[in-house]
């Protein structure tokens, strides 16, 4: 089902007044499709949708997520009653029922690559300690990703087109980073079982399709950055770490050829040691490029993008669409955030608006909007949640109408120029 959305002209009247000193344009305009919501009839069952995870989509539009169910008629209730799910506008495709061989319950974070691949992450709750398995879904059949489970909390954070999983392994007092074979550990406590790391934690990785991992750490001697691991066993390393940093470590660290952290080779990416208070969860691209949101030293904060050692400010939080929430970056170098009061690809209110509160969408005011780091494709589609007036809660995908590509602007407008002045005049305090 399509509707689209007609924009309403207080709202964008408003903001316009608002936001003056920002250049206007014409609005992109969208289609929007109903995945699923509250009322949507559930495959083999006689339940009803209650709650909606976060969805992931892949670049063909096919848009996967996690569902709580209630049923009146369960004999069980005491159970989750959980699935996952993929669909791109008619039918839905069940991937995984809770309860099952597969899992007693699901993690809400669901990823799926442009192969139509899902994967997520399972707990089997009834045992003394929780037991966690990444699964894969590929062609229908559904297995376990490396054969088998682990003791300890954990999650998904991502699968790139060649089908390699980046994930997270929390355990008492340590924390690893797996992407395949490589891990990267972190300790806050155990500085002597992990020597070789220069972390106290890891967080927030996101993986590109050369296996480039970026995630956020918090260093052991303090600070905390951007960071990006490289596969070493490859025969061309990526220009991300053809400059091994302060923080890098590779193979010569560790007690080579049979460890597997042998083929990790860390590089930084943007640190604390310049005009960064803090960071956020990175995203990555398949052009090089990381988008990162980060408060600064002398208050404030932004999204930013880096490449090739070029920072430049998407949106900062002297614009009134900050809302400081998720992003997201395509291979087209666009960024896709949650601010204030909707989803935006840019600083315009009107021009760069997806979806705002207020709008209407399927015959109802849209009342909360978000979306996630993997919910927007190359083809500049986004997939949400939204909640209606009415209470329908539902997951949507927002289509844009054909139009050439729309570059990346630099940031000469004035609020670019100002946080451009903010940013050097922090680095000149702290140095």
């Amino acid at each position: 089902m399509k509707f689209t959305t007609i924009r309403q002209l207080s709202l964008a009247t408003a903001v316009g007044i608002t936001v003056s000193f920002l250049t206007t344009g014409e609005a992109q305009a969208y289609t929007f499709t109903k995945i699923a919501d509250t009322s949507t009839t559930i495959p083999d069952s006689t339940g009803v949708i209650q709650q909606f995870g976060i969805p992931a989509l892949n670049n063909g539009g096919t848009v996967a997520f996690w569902v709580a169910i209630q049923d009146s008629l369960d004999t069980m209730p005491w159970f989750p009653n959980e699935r996952i799910f993929t669909g791109s506008g008619q039918s839905l495709t069940s991937i995984a029922k809770s309860r099952s061989s597969a899992s007693f319950g699901f993690d809400s974070r669901v990823f799926i690559n442009d192969e139509d691949t899902v994967a997520f992450y399972g707990v089997d709750g009834p045992k003394i300690l929780p037991y966690g398995v990444l699964f894969i879904s590929s062609g229908g059949s559904l297995s376990e990703s490396g054969g088998g489970g682990f003791y300890g909390e954990g999650g998904l954070d991502g699968i790139n087109n060649q089908g390699k999983i980046v994930s997270e392994y929390v355990y008492p007092r340590f924390k690893t980073l797996n992407i395949g074979n490589r891990e990267i550990e972190s300790s806050i406590d155990y500085p002597d079982l992990f020597p070789y790391t220069p972390f106290s934690d890891v967080d927030g990785a996101a993986i590109d399709d050369r296996d480039n991992v970026v995630f956020r750490g918090s260093l052991r001697e303090g600070g905390s950055g951007i960071f990006v691991a490289c596969d070493g066993s490859l025969f061309t390393i990526s220009n991300l770490c053809q400059n091994r940093l302060k923080y890098g470590y590779q193979s010569d660290d560790y007690n080579c050829p049979g460890d597997s952290r042998c083929h990790n080779i860390i590089a930084t990416i943007i640190d604390s040691s310049g005009p960064f208070k803090s960071f956020g969860n990175p995203d990555i691209n398949n052009r090089d490029t990381v988008a990162f949101s980060a408060e600064l030293d002398g208050g404030g904060g932004g999204i930013f993008t880096i490449k090739d050692g070029k920072i430049s400010i998407i949106i900062d939080s002297s614009s009134p669409l900050w809302g400081g929430g998720s992003l997201a970056i395509n291979d087209l170098g666009t960024v896709a955030f949650t601010g204030a009061f909707g989803i935006f690809t840019g600083l315009d209110p009107v021009a760069d608006k997806v979806i705002s509160l207020g709008d209407i969408l399927f015959g109802y005011s849209v009342t909360a909007i978000d979306f996630g780091r993997d919910g927007f494709n190359n083809m500049g589609q986004i997939a949400f949640r939204a909640k209606l007036a009415d209470g329908t809660q539902g997951i949507y995908r927002a289509d844009p109408d054909p139009e050439p590509p729309k570059s990346v602007p630099e940031s000469t407008s004035v609020l670019g120029l100002f946080t451009v002045g903010a940013l050097a005049l922090a680095k000149r305090r702290k140095s």
